[in-house]
């Protein structure tokens, strides 16, 4: 980073200012004070950077307070515990009868529990059940041999944990027994059918059996037939007990473990700093984006506030040297009087321009009172150049606004602005 500045003696100004002409008073050009701002091929993307770094303690304070509110909110111990879900895979007396659960079950599936047990709907109903709020967590743990899920509940009293847990497992155990009691109807009305026509079959051999006259090879054909029907007859009876039998028990299993107590951890605290440190930052950007400061001559409505006639830096004197030749030949034999628009930091700002010029012989330059707040100028003369100053960063737009309009309004007008920056940082921005 390099800086560039003409410097000028006392004399040299002091005759500037009696006697403008061209050859002595050329008109310094503002960017022969200026940093030369070296490797940012973006001005204002630099100064958007140094908006962040310059606020970095108000974001990481925005991130402090994120971590302790959500940490706050979390802290305290929840109860939390956990049912394994399971449907029965082998029934006794299916087996007995070569009937399977799978056949009449087959329509229930791990997603499909899954899905019906998360159900907000059902998630409510258990509140209203165990009368206070409860979080709930369904994992499909299901197996290619097994249908089965995991609730998890969590609340912040024990007993309604455990309640909550109860309310799922019947639940569960309901749903299961809604889509077996269906799988055992349709069985049995297919059993039904079957026992209707072999009862029917058998009735009917039987009378064949009983007419005079049949040969012995019909009589073995017919007998052999009806024994094999009976035997037929005998199996769906047996199934048609076992599924009674079925029915009267749940094909549901659940191994629920012990009530622990857990709490937030430091994950919320993590989450909360990150949230927070996200939103500062973002304000931050805001803020630098809307310019609701003054920040460099971009930010300055030229039609009302005339030429930027410098913008110079406390830090560096040396400024004003070149300043003062700049605003000698602006001036052009014109009473020069400093205008601050805001009565804290612009004002300042102008009372330490006005001491420098003066001690580098610079004639007439006086201060006076925000436009806003009066136009009492420090001098009668008619002549007079109104030069705006403002403090980079410090002073706001809308009373930059309103000292200009308000200089317009008088019939004077703003002759010229000065930006005036405290810091390197601010001086870089004014600069871009």
């Amino acid at each position: 980073m390099r800086r560039y500045a003409a410097t000028a003696t006392s004399s040299t100004v002091a005759a500037a200012a009696e006697t403008p002409n061209e050859s002595q008073m050329s008109n310094v050009p503002v960017a022969a004070h200026l940093y030369h701002l070296d490797g940012e091929a973006d001005p204002q993307l630099g100064r958007h950077v140094r908006s962040l770094r310059r606020n970095r303690w108000w974001i990481g304070g925005a991130a402090l307070v994120g971590s302790l509110l959500f940490g706050v909110l979390s802290l305290g111990q929840d109860h939390q515990s956990t049912a394994a879900l399971q449907i029965d895979t082998e029934a006794p007396e299916l087996q007995a009868v070569d009937l399977s659960v799978a056949t009449l079950t087959g329509s229930l599936t791990g997603p499909a529990l899954t899905l019906e047990l998360s159900d907000s709907a059902l998630e409510k109903a258990a509140e209203q059940q165990v009368g206070g709020e409860i979080s709930v967590l369904v994992t499909d743990t299901s197996t290619p041999s097994s249908v089965s899920a995991a609730v998890m509940v969590t609340s912040s009293d024990e007993q309604r944990t455990t309640d909550a847990l109860a309310f799922y497992e019947s639940a569960f155990d309901a749903i299961v027994n809604t889509s077996t009691d269906q799988g055992i109807d349709r069985t049995l009305a297919v059993l039904d059918i079957r026992s209707t026509s072999g009862e029917e079959r058998a009735q009917q051999l039987t009378n064949q059996l009983v007419q005079p006259g049949l040969s012995d090879s019909l009589v073995e054909a017919f007998s052999r037939e009806l024994a094999d029907v009976q035997t037929e007859l005998r199996d769906i009876s047996d199934q048609q007990d076992a599924l009674a039998t079925l029915s009267e028990r749940s094909l549901t299993s659940a191994a629920r473990s012990g009530v622990d107590e857990v709490g937030g951890g430091v994950v919320p605290f993590i989450a909360g700093a990150l949230l927070g440190a996200i939103v500062g930052t973002l304000v931050v950007l805001a803020l630098s984006f809307l310019e609701w400061r003054i920040t460099d001559r971009a930010s300055i409505d030229a039609s009302i506030s005339g030429p930027v006639i410098g913008i110079v830096s406390t830090m560096t004197p040396s400024h004003l040297d070149t300043l003062a030749i700049s605003l000698a030949n602006h001036a052009a034999g014109r009473t020069v009087v400093l205008t601050p628009v805001d009565d804290d930091e612009a004002t300042k700002m102008a009372t330490w321009l006005e001491a420098g010029l003066a001690e580098r012989g610079f004639p007439g330059a006086a201060v006076i009172r925000p436009p806003q707040a009066g136009l009492d100028a420090a001098t009668a003369t008619p002549d007079v150049a109104y030069i705006l100053v403002a403090a980079a960063r410090k002073s706001r737009l809308r009373d930059f606004s309103l000292a200009g309009s308000t200089l317009h309004d008088a019939g004077t007008g703003a002759a010229g602005t000065i930006v005036v920056a405290e810091t390197a940082s601010a001086y870089r921005d004014a600069a871009a």
